[in-house]
């Protein structure tokens, strides 16, 4: 967004609200905009001078600071202060807006005024790290794009490269403390596979926020979905409960209104609760389920399934942010997935999340909250505007194309070869097909890197208001992509790609160490350990608390089941799906009908040679086969099993 306009926003707020404190519960996005320039544009500037970042700010500073994140610098007036040989002073005049840098032995006369021209300033659009300008809406080019993101990393924009230890400095320090009710910042997106950051083997992909986190975090090496694919995943992720138990057993199916999330389950008024980004629950842009504070960033493919009732009219959050910034709306007074593949960063749905996180962020930084953001990409459309940020080299085909050598169910090879554009097996593997598939595999890095640098964001306001030793952080995806391996795409597969996530949890106020589990777990465990940080038992959900194994400890008995649930429109047909995956590296998969799979993952980790039925393998198989019908009984699920 132009700096002009986020003046203009700030002028606007500075006449209507009657104190900085009511301007800043009012923050919204052009607000956010303006608050990162100050913070990647100065703060990093200030730094390259030689201050460092952990020189604590001076009162006038922190009053400063407070002023210009809560929108109470107003217009026609200038701030400035001297810090390190340099003075800074912010000016704003009519429409324009700009912060600029003097040697302070460059200033002369008893007025202070600069007797020779700024070193640099940055004025008229929203900087990058280090004064790196993001492109304008009209003059998106590959060139300036990817130059304002490699600005960024390179400049540490809120955070660092892996292995650097600077942090942000905290500004605006928060009243709260360690010790009082911790927060919670679950971050999580759509699609996204386990080897997408370095935690998991990946050192290609640029997404140095993720790097960051996990390198701080307790990384589970092995965990699960419920269910390898949306609606039945998110609902587990938010309740606690198995698809079958919640009765979200395929995608758009809306949640019960009698269904508790977290905030509904831990029933606790103190916190401020928030609900950011995709939702696929049911009623896509309304508040609902405990969630005071609502911003939904899709509408148009979820209308058809509002409630009764629902205004169908209404829109979505990034919507009304897209509107205001001039961009006028399709079809059906509507922005499609593909219309948002075409916008630069600053524009895109991460960018929109991160600053509407960071408005949630620092507005309530004197209480306790949970606030829960949910990105859509690496999810389908693979296109972004940093298509071009990885190389082929850098995003390699793998398990390509990984045809398996024993028995396969039908509806999986039916679906192979509707991926492959209807060719029928055998006819091998096209160049066509490896270099359409090689492009989706650069897109689908770029979009892990649009998300890291909102996370980045993010991460970087927890930082700045200091709060984040107090802060439990989760991050995770509701299922994988296949991206070619066994010759498939998407999900909905209970091959490792599509059921394996990442998930990082970091907790400073439990003293945790960072770590790896290696057990196998599953993300109905999510709800019990989410419930068990903030104060709260387990109200009897089928999952039990990761806390034991967050403090180094492990489970005797650490099977995870993932089911799959019959889908016509997702998985062309194919069958039910009961499956456990051990700690001792097997994965059962049971289908109602149509072929089993047993895969030894120590001699397979790529899942090529079904062993199922194979006499050698005979007292594994009943083995995991007891242990999915014990599950069964615990969790009252009905499913037919294949005779044995």
């Amino acid at each position: 967004m132009a700096a002009d306009g986020i003046c203009d926003r700030d002028n606007r707020v500075e006449r209507n609200e009657a104190s900085a404190t009511a301007t800043l519960r009012t923050l919204n996005t052009a607000q956010a905009v303006y608050a990162e320039t100050y913070r990647s544009g100065f703060t990093n500037t200030l730094t390259k001078l030689g201050a460092g970042t952990d020189a604590q700010p001076d009162a006038s500073h922190a009053d400063l600071v407070d002023r210009v994140l809560s929108g109470g610098v107003p217009g026609g007036t200038s701030t400035s202060f001297e810090r390190a040989g340099y003075r800074f002073a912010y000016t704003t005049g009519g429409a324009r807006c700009r912060w600029a840098i003097w040697r302070i032995d460059s200033w002369s006369g008893s007025g202070r005024t600069p007797s020779a021209a700024p070193m640099g300033y940055t004025s008229g659009r929203t900087p990058g790290a280090g004064g790196a300008a993001l492109p304008r809406r009209n003059m998106i080019t590959r060139r300036a794009t990817l130059q304002a993101v490699a600005g960024a990393i390179a400049g540490g924009f809120a955070a660092t490269l892996p292995g650097a230890t600077t942090q942000a400095p905290a500004l605006v320090r928060s009243q709260r403390r360690p010790g009082d009710k911790p927060n919670l910042l679950f971050l999580w997106t759509d699609q996204q596979r386990s080897d997408t950051m370095g935690a998991y083997g990946n050192t290609r992909f640029r997404v140095p926020a993720m790097n960051r986190l996990a390198s701080q975090s307790v990384v589970f090496d092995r965990s699960y979905v419920t269910q390898p694919v949306c609606t039945p995943s998110r609902c587990s992720v938010m309740t606690g409960l198995w698809p079958h138990q919640s009765g979200c057993v395929r995608n758009n199916i809306a949640m019960n209104a009698e269904t508790k999330t977290v905030p509904e389950l831990l029933n606790d008024a103190a916190y401020r609760t928030g609900y950011m980004g995709k939702w696929h629950l049911g009623d896509e842009v309304f508040a609902q389920h405990g969630f005071a504070e609502w911003q939904a960033i899709e509408d148009t493919i979820y209308r058809k399934f509002y409630s009764a009732g629902r205004d169908k009219s209404a829109r979505s959050a990034y919507h009304h942010f897209l509107v205001s910034l001039g961009y006028k709306p399709e079809e059906d007074n509507s922005f499609s997935r593909n219309f948002a593949t075409t916008l630069p960063v600053e524009h895109s749905k991460p960018s929109f999340l991160a600053n509407e996180a960071s408005n949630f962020i620092l507005k309530h930084r004197a209480e306790p909250w949970m606030l829960y953001v949910n990105f859509l990409e690496p999810h389908t459309p693979f296109s972004s505007a940093l298509n071009d940020l990885h190389s082929e080299e850098d995003t390699p085909l793998k398990n390509y194309p990984g045809t398996p050598l024993g028995p396969e169910p039908e509806a999986y090879k039916l679906r192979r070869q509707q991926t492959a554009g209807g060719k029928k097996k055998g006819t091998g593997v096209s160049a066509e097909d490896r270099a359409r598939l090689l492009r989706q595999a650069r897109n689908y890095a770029g979009l892990c890197s649009l998300v890291d640098q909102a996370l980045n964001r993010i991460l970087w306001m927890l930082e700045v208001t200091g709060q984040a030793q107090n802060t439990v952080i989760f991050y995770t995806s509701d299922h994988g992509e296949m991206m070619g391996a066994h010759g498939f795409m998407a999900k909905s597969l209970m091959y490792e790609e599509a059921m394996h996530v990442p998930l990082l949890v970091r907790a400073p106020f439990r003293q945790l160490k960072p770590h790896r589990v290696t057990q196998p777990v599953s993300h109905i465990d999510i709800v019990p350990t989410v419930l068990e940080f903030l104060g709260k038992k387990n109200p009897g959900l089928s999952g039990r608390s990761l806390v034991p194994m967050l403090e180094g400890g492990t489970r005797p008995d650490s099977n995870v089941i993932v089911q799959w649930n019959s889908d016509k429109n997702e998985d062309a047909g194919a069958p039910n799906a009961r499956t456990i995956i051990s700690p001792d590296g097997y994965k059962l998969v049971l289908h109602d009908r149509d072929v089993s799979m047993l895969f030894d993952r120590n001699k397979d980790p790529q899942e090529l040679r079904n062993v199922y039925g194979k006499p050698e393998y005979a007292a594994v198989q009943a083995r995991l086969r007891k242990k999915i019908e014990e599950w069964q009984k615990q969790t009252n699920d009905k499913q037919a099993l294949p005779g044995t």
